[in-house]
């Protein structure tokens, strides 16, 4: 197989050596050939008009019956045949605007496959009465141009060779030393590449061992840091929101029921209104003993620990469809295995954390919670059909919302917030497995 370089060369030179071969071998036969026949042609040329002018002189002088002393004249032109070349001279007269031959000899056969015919017109008077043609053999002119051809093939095939031949030859030669002389620069390359190669591993190696470990450990803290803050946010935030909601709802009917409690001594002597504040009482104190099962429900998570993530979601739901009287649809695939204690915990508080902005602020009656996995990614979708509210202000401090947002980050997942002012609310959230 040839070198690069080599095979460059060879696809420059095979068409310029070809194209040589070719030159070499057909010019000059071309050139004697078509010289040749053009030479021949004007011979049978004047012999036809030769012909032609004795046919028209016999013609002249006897208008009717010069058509028969033609063939006198063909006999003539048969002995020229042997000294000319000449296959065949064929007489055609016009006879009822149509043209009779007078010869069928068999020379004509020849004549019509290997002849160069000519043609001189019979006239008299300015009409044509007849044509002659006379056929010259190319024979001769056939077999020189053979010969020629043959020549300068073999001439054209040896100056090809050489032009082919010669640069390939340098060329070849000047590639193996170029080769020779890069393998023992590769060679020497590899050599001192190998005797650095130890020590430079081990630099690489190790530097990069520390700078990994330094960041990692920089990583690790400033997730540390963030986390802690994060947490402590979070768990504020939440242990101020389970106060407020005691202090506005059980707080606000056990002061009611303390009320009404004082109202019964007073009313003794009409039973009837002590009946009514006692079931007013009793009431009172269903709703309160509701508020707090929900806010111990809000601070502990035992369903999740005991029956997982799926049944938790739906005890929220019908919490939320009776505490609220709300129409609550779930769609609730059968959830991956792989998901953490963390990520369910988040999940279901996130969850709750939605239910109640709902109940709170939305005045909706219908609400869906759809939650599937797509592509190792679990989705959880919140939708009420409530007011909505505008997106960019609540973006700017709503703390329900943030912290919302905070826990997802924790996990790594995306939280997407969409609402508009008499269309409801959608919240999306992503977690990857």
């Amino acid at each position: 197989m040839n070198p690069p370089l080599g095979r460059v060369l060879s696809r420059r030179l095979f068409p310029l050596s070809l194209l040589l071969l070719v030159l070499v071998s057909l010019g000059a036969p071309c050139a004697y050939f078509l010289v040749q026949t053009r030479e021949l042609h004007k011979q049978a040329a004047q012999i036809a008009q030769q012909f032609a002018r004795k046919a028209e002189k016999q013609a002249a002088q006897q208008p009717v019956l010069w058509w028969y002393d033609t063939l006198k004249l063909v006999e003539h032109f048969r002995k020229i045949q042997q000294q000319q070349d000449i296959l065949a001279v064929e007489v055609l007269r016009r006879q009822r605007n149509q043209f009779q031959g007078i010869s069928t000899s068999q020379e004509l056969k020849l004549a019509l496959r290997e002849g160069l015919w000519a043609k001189a017109d019979i006239k008299l008077d300015q009409h044509k009465h007849g044509e002659v043609w006379v056929a010259i053999s190319m024979t001769t002119v056939r077999r020189y141009t053979l010969f020629l051809l043959l020549a300068f093939f073999g001439l054209g095939s040896v100056l090809a060779s050489l032009l082919y031949m010669l640069p390939m030859r340098v060329v070849l030669g000047a590639q193996c030393q170029i080769d020779s002389l890069l393998g023992e620069l590769r060679g020497t390359q590899r050599h001192l590449e190998e005797l650095n190669l130890d020590l430079e591993e081990k630099v690489k190696t190790r530097s990069l061992e520390l700078s990994t470990a330094y960041d990692e450990l920089q990583e690790k803290e400033r997730s540390l840091r963030l986390l802690s803050a994060q947490m402590m946010t979070l768990q504020e935030e939440e242990r101020r929101g389970i106060a407020r909601e005691l202090h506005d709802s059980a707080g606000q009917a056990l002061t009611a029921i303390r009320i009404h409690l004082q109202l019964i001594p007073q009313q003794l002597a009409q039973p009837k209104r002590v009946e009514e504040i006692v079931e007013q009482t009793i009431t009172m104190t269903d709703q309160t003993l509701q508020e707090i099962r929900h806010a111990v429900m809000m601070l502990s998570s035992s369903v999740l620990d005991d029956f997982g993530l799926k049944v938790a979601l739906e005890r929220a739901c019908e919490d939320l469809s009776e505490r609220s009287k709300l129409d609550v649809y779930t769609e609730l695939e059968a959830l991956p295995e792989v998901l953490s204690q963390g990520a369910e915990n988040a999940c279901y508080r996130l969850v709750q954390e939605a239910f109640t902005n709902i109940s709170r602020h939305a005045d909706a009656s219908e609400v869906t919670l759809r939650v599937y996995d797509v592509e190792d990614t679990l989705h959880i979708e919140i939708t009420d059909d409530g007011v909505g509210f505008d997106v960019a202000q609540v973006k700017r401090g709503h703390r329900g919302v943030r912290g919302m947002r905070e826990r997802v980050a924790l996990l790594g997942g995306e939280f997407s917030l969409t609402s508009k002012r008499g269309g409801g609310t959608q919240i999306h959230l992503f977690f990857p497995f």
